[in-house]
């Protein structure tokens, strides 16, 4: 993104900051609900939690 950037002659640090940590916040959110998914699938019997 960021070569692509620097080719049509636009600031990468303008341009393309704002959709890499947008892609990273929406990866880590995948990830999130998915080990928390993957910790029900399984059975995960905590039952102390919040205690």
């Amino acid at each position: 993104m960021v070569h692509s950037m620097w080719r049509s002659g636009k600031d990468p640090d303008s341009f393309s900051i704002p959709y890499l940590t947008a892609l990273g916040d929406l990866l880590g959110t995948a990830l999130l609900a998915l080990s928390f998914h993957f910790l029900w699938v399984i059975g995960d019997q905590d039952s102390d939690v919040g205690d």
